[in-house]
Protein backbone atom coordinates (compact mmCIF):
# COMPACT_ATOMS: atom_id res chain seq x y z
CA UNK A 1 0.00 0.00 0.00
CA UNK A 2 1.26 3.19 -0.74
CA UNK A 3 1.09 4.78 2.48
CA UNK A 4 2.65 1.66 4.38
CA UNK A 5 5.63 2.86 1.52
CA UNK A 6 5.75 6.28 2.54
CA UNK A 7 6.45 5.23 6.20
CA UNK A 8 9.26 2.76 4.74
CA UNK A 9 7.34 -0.34 6.27
CA UNK A 10 8.11 -3.61 5.01
CA UNK A 11 5.85 -6.67 4.23
CA UNK A 12 6.69 -10.17 3.35
CA UNK A 13 5.75 -12.27 0.64
CA UNK A 14 6.44 -15.54 -1.63
CA UNK A 15 6.28 -15.54 -5.35
CA UNK A 16 6.38 -19.17 -6.68
CA UNK A 17 6.26 -19.64 -10.60
CA UNK A 18 5.58 -22.68 -12.48
CA UNK A 19 5.89 -22.93 -16.34
CA UNK A 20 4.03 -25.59 -18.13
CA UNK A 21 5.21 -27.30 -21.27
CA UNK A 22 7.71 -30.25 -22.14
CA UNK A 23 10.97 -28.49 -21.08
CA UNK A 24 10.24 -27.78 -17.49
CA UNK A 25 10.13 -31.14 -16.03
CA UNK A 26 11.36 -30.62 -12.42
CA UNK A 27 8.72 -28.34 -10.98
CA UNK A 28 9.50 -27.19 -7.38
CA UNK A 29 7.74 -29.12 -4.47
CA UNK A 30 5.73 -27.42 -1.82
CA UNK A 31 7.23 -26.43 1.16
CA UNK A 32 5.65 -27.90 4.97
CA UNK A 33 3.03 -25.97 6.34
CA UNK A 34 4.61 -23.52 9.23
CA UNK A 35 3.64 -24.00 12.67
CA UNK A 36 0.30 -22.54 13.69
CA UNK A 37 2.64 -19.99 15.73
CA UNK A 38 4.78 -19.11 13.10
CA UNK A 39 2.50 -19.12 9.85
CA UNK A 40 3.83 -17.42 6.41
CA UNK A 41 0.98 -15.49 6.96
CA UNK A 42 0.85 -14.34 10.52
CA UNK A 43 0.10 -10.84 11.03
CA UNK A 44 1.99 -9.06 13.54
CA UNK A 45 -0.22 -7.11 16.68
CA UNK A 46 1.03 -3.40 14.97
CA UNK A 47 -0.48 -4.52 11.48
CA UNK A 48 -3.82 -6.00 12.71
CA UNK A 49 -5.81 -3.01 11.89
CA UNK A 50 -4.39 -2.67 8.44
CA UNK A 51 -5.16 -6.29 7.75
CA UNK A 52 -8.46 -6.05 9.52
CA UNK A 53 -9.63 -2.82 7.04
CA UNK A 54 -8.88 -5.24 3.87
CA UNK A 55 -10.98 -8.24 5.51
CA UNK A 56 -14.02 -5.84 6.62
CA UNK A 57 -13.48 -3.89 3.09
CA UNK A 58 -14.17 -7.05 1.45
CA UNK A 59 -16.86 -8.55 3.39
CA UNK A 60 -19.29 -5.86 3.51
CA UNK A 61 -18.43 -4.36 0.36
CA UNK A 62 -17.14 -0.72 1.72
CA UNK A 63 -14.04 1.16 0.74
CA UNK A 64 -11.02 0.66 2.73
CA UNK A 65 -10.71 4.57 3.22
CA UNK A 66 -14.21 4.66 4.80
CA UNK A 67 -13.08 1.77 7.05
CA UNK A 68 -11.28 2.73 10.38
CA UNK A 69 -10.19 0.12 12.53
CA UNK A 70 -8.78 0.12 15.91
CA UNK A 71 -5.52 -1.38 17.26
CA UNK A 72 -5.82 -5.08 18.36
CA UNK A 73 -5.58 -6.01 21.39
CA UNK A 74 -5.65 -9.63 23.65
CA UNK A 75 -9.04 -10.72 24.27
CA UNK A 76 -9.04 -14.03 26.22
CA UNK A 77 -7.44 -16.63 24.16
CA UNK A 78 -7.28 -14.28 20.79
CA UNK A 79 -6.64 -10.99 19.77
CA UNK A 80 -9.30 -8.24 18.16
CA UNK A 81 -9.16 -5.38 16.24
CA UNK A 82 -12.62 -3.27 16.67
CA UNK A 83 -13.55 -1.03 13.70
CA UNK A 84 -16.49 0.80 12.36
CA UNK A 85 -17.64 2.16 8.77
CA UNK A 86 -20.67 4.84 8.05
CA UNK A 87 -23.19 3.97 5.46
CA UNK A 88 -26.74 4.83 4.81
CA UNK A 89 -26.25 7.12 7.54
CA UNK A 90 -25.93 4.41 10.10
CA UNK A 91 -22.75 3.40 11.54
CA UNK A 92 -21.96 -0.07 11.23
CA UNK A 93 -19.41 -1.69 13.87
CA UNK A 94 -17.23 -4.89 13.65
CA UNK A 95 -14.41 -6.99 15.29
CA UNK A 96 -11.60 -8.60 13.33
CA UNK A 97 -10.16 -11.66 15.30
CA UNK A 98 -6.77 -13.38 15.18
CA UNK A 99 -5.60 -16.08 17.11
CA UNK A 100 -2.46 -15.84 19.32
CA UNK A 101 0.19 -16.86 16.68
CA UNK A 102 -1.23 -13.62 14.71
CA UNK A 103 -3.56 -15.55 12.13
CA UNK A 104 -7.01 -13.53 10.83
CA UNK A 105 -9.56 -16.20 11.88
CA UNK A 106 -13.00 -13.81 10.93
CA UNK A 107 -14.89 -10.57 10.91
CA UNK A 108 -17.59 -10.38 12.41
Amino acid sequence: MRNAARRNERANYELTIYVENAAARARPQPRAAAPAAQAADAVSTDLMPRFCVGEASAKFGVRPQSITANAAFKSGNQYVSQGYFERDRSTTFFNCWFDLGGNFVSVN
